[in-house]
């Protein structure tokens, strides 16, 4: 008799975890169709979006952009890929509802090539006859690369709006004097003046060399940003080098930024 009872629990065991299982796999399979679903009816939505006349496209950078779509069902942080950035400007040139693009540049969270091919989408957006108008309460050196491809820049006629545009510069750590410290020696193989890499490791302070090839790269890149600001802006380039190099355009204010040509409306 014990034995039948406790073949009898087991059985019972075994299938109340066969169940179990079975209700777990379930659920989880309902959780993925239903995130599956839910994402293609708000892809579904966002296809289906109705605009009217008179309207403005709104572009915001302020969570960046990715090249593809990521393969993640339930995204925290939703980002835009740029080819559907690009195509939503290419399509807002041609709708006649569309008048013109707003662009809140608070906050581009963009790199420097981004800026580049959606500032060339906006100039194309441009030829269509239509504006682009941009607004910050903050100018730095990101969003004011984007800001140069609107028509119009408008920032709060306040003196706690702030302009912080400055050049470009790089830092280097050496270790030599910490390791001479510490006890340690580096041996590094260095071959030909103009080859630096490594020479933090056994020099004090940059070589002659490096900052010469630094200067030079860094030179060329300021030189390409003031062209893209005068061309851009309408300003001359000796004038606005000269405010950047002078500091003026450091912790300045909007009243200031307008003054001098950076930005159009307060």
């Amino acid at each position: 008799m014990k034995r039948i009872f406790k073949y009898f629990g087991k059985t019972i065991l075994f299938f109340l975890k066969q169940t179990l299982q079975a209700t777990l796999v379930a659920v989880l399979l309902i959780v993925i169709i239903v995130g599956i679903t839910t994402a293609t009816l708000m892809e579904y939505k966002k296809s289906e979006i109705i605009v009217e006349k008179n309207s403005y496209l709104e572009l915001n950078f302020a969570n960046g952009m990715i090249e593809k779509k990521g393969s993640a069902l339930f995204e925290l942080e939703k980002k835009m890929r740029l080819y559907e950035v690009l195509e939503v400007i290419k399509k807002a040139s041609i709708d006649p509802n569309i008048e013109g693009i707003y662009m809140n540049i608070d906050s581009v969270n963009l790199s420097a090539n981004h800026i580049e091919e959606v500032g060339e989408a906006l100039d194309k957006f441009k030829e269509s006859g239509k504006k682009v108008y941009a607004f910050t309460r903050i100018l730095n050196n990101t969003n004011y690369g984007l800001g140069i491809y609107a028509n119009k820049i408008a920032m709060p006629p306040i003196h706690s709006s702030m302009i912080n545009i400055n050049g470009y510069y790089k830092e280097f750590n050496y270790f030599k004097g910490l390791a001479d410290y510490i006890g340690i020696k580096f041996n590094v193989v260095h071959i030909g003046d103009y080859k630096a890499y490594g020479e933090q490791y056994y020099k004090e302070n940059m070589s002659k060399e490096l900052k010469k090839d630094i200067t030079r790269i860094y030179n060329k890149i300021y030189d390409e940003r003031i062209e893209k600001i005068a061309e851009k802006r309408d300003v001359e380039k000796i004038a606005i080098s000269k405010a950047i190099l002078e500091g003026q355009l450091v912790m300045t204010d909007s009243i200031f930024g307008e003054k001098i040509g950076l930005i159009d409306d307060l």
